[in-house]
């Protein structure tokens, strides 16, 4: 949320500069949740809080010691901080499973954030985005401590316990790369090749990516368990009803762009420097590829998103990093190939049964972005409506 409402508030020449200065803040914080994430299963509710405060802080400042040694840019330790605790009073609350407590924080943050917003809107006081984000996380941590919910927190009881999880946690990392990589992970490789503006628009731009997965109707962590129970059957369902529903909706955004709303007027300085061709074309994709880590997963396949990864991600990291101006001067087809490529190898890697909708959707979708013809997406759409169609029908 924050970050589709902040760049409205400081404009994204100046939330782009915030993000150059915070990247490794964002991607260390990626981290530590992936760390942490065990926790919630083997911690208990007295030592949840501690220990994943304890992993936070170990971090934090293993990562400003790398940082000063090598002089690198992009960390802001206060608003690190503020993050890692922040997700530590989250698993605190999901490890008491409190539903109420837990409706309670975010309201909180919302109407912490909401206030904080209007004030910054309305120039009462000057602050800069780090400080914004960090006043809310402090300010709603700190209401929801005083009046919902008290962790314990005792450091002599806990152990950091590095040795005993680190195969699971590299496993974790492998699993949650793509995320990190689309979060931020991609945009500090591609920092020094965009302006402050064109960097806060592709945040923006991968931000909404990530809004509309949420949108869809059923969790993820749900998906994987249905996987679990049914496997191929509900891979179908699943790769029928996401292509109904986000190629469906990226075709209403296209001719909805395409209109001359007074909206639309209102968010040109969003949408030039966007590239919504992209941002139709890897709505879908994206899903699709975490539609199959988590068929993976379920089938105890890790070791095929591993192997994906690094015949992916890793050689267009190498490649950036060897000749930088092949990537930077075509960035977002790119990212398309990137995402394509990892999508197409988890598939045939874990010999996916419906590896032949994941390759016509991947192909589809890069057509689209190459020739910007909406006719591909419709007859697409068109196709898993019927296919969706005669399997009601059947059933």
């Amino acid at each position: 949320m924050a970050t589709l409402f902040v760049p409205l508030i400081y404009g994204l020449d100046e939330y782009g500069n915030f993000l150059r200065l915070a990247l490794i803040s964002f991607i260390l914080h990626r981290v530590i949740d992936i760390m942490n994430e065990p926790l919630i299963v083997t911690s208990s509710k007295d030592d949840i809080f501690g220990a994943t405060i304890k992993n936070g802080i170990f971090v934090s400042f293993f990562s400003l010691l790398v940082v000063f040694l090598f002089d690198i840019k992009g960390l802001d330790f206060a608003l690190l901080v503020s993050l890692f605790f922040s997700s530590s009073y989250i698993n605190f609350l999901y490890k008491n499973n409190d539903n109420k407590i837990i409706v309670y924080y975010y309201f909180t943050y919302l109407s912490v954030f909401a206030f904080v917003m209007s004030l910054s809107s309305l120039e009462l006081y000057s602050i800069t985005v780090s400080q914004f984000y960090q006043v809310v996380t402090w300010v709603s941590i700190i209401i929801s401590i005083c009046f919902f919910a008290k962790p314990a927190f005792s450091l002599s009881k806990i152990r950091l316990n590095f040795h005993d999880n680190q195969i699971n946690i590299i496993h974790l990392i492998g699993f949650s790369f793509s995320n990190i990589f689309l979060s931020y992970l991609f945009l500090y490789l591609m920092m020094d090749y965009m302006d402050d503006k064109q960097l806060g628009a592709l945040r923006v731009a991968l931000a909404l990516v990530q809004a509309a997965i949420i949108c869809y109707p059923i969790n993820l962590k749900f998906i994987q368990m249905d996987f679990i129970k049914s496997g191929d059957e509900r891979l179908f369902y699943h790769l029928v009803f996401s292509s109904v529903f986000f190629i469906g909706g990226c075709t209403i955004l296209s001719y909805v762009v395409s209109l001359d709303l007074r909206i639309l007027k209102r968010m040109q300085d969003y949408i030039s420097v966007m590239d919504i061709k992209l941002l139709i074309s890897i709505t879908p994709l994206v899903f699709l590829s975490y539609l199959l880590e988590r068929y993976c997963s379920a089938k105890g396949k890790i070791k095929y998103i591993l192997i994906s990864v690094a015949l992916s991600y890793v050689p267009f990291c190498i490649i950036l990093a060897d000749l930088p101006n092949i990537i930077s001067e075509n960035w977002a087809g790119w990212l398309i190939i990137v995402l394509s490529v990892y999508t197409l190898l988890i598939s045939v890697l874990s010999k996916c049964k419906y590896m032949l909708y994941v390759i016509m959707n991947v192909t589809c979708l890069n057509l689209f972005y190459i020739t910007g013809q909406k006719g591909i997406l419709i007859l697409l759409l068109i196709y898993y409506l019927f296919i969706a169609i005669a399997n009601r029908r059947k059933q």
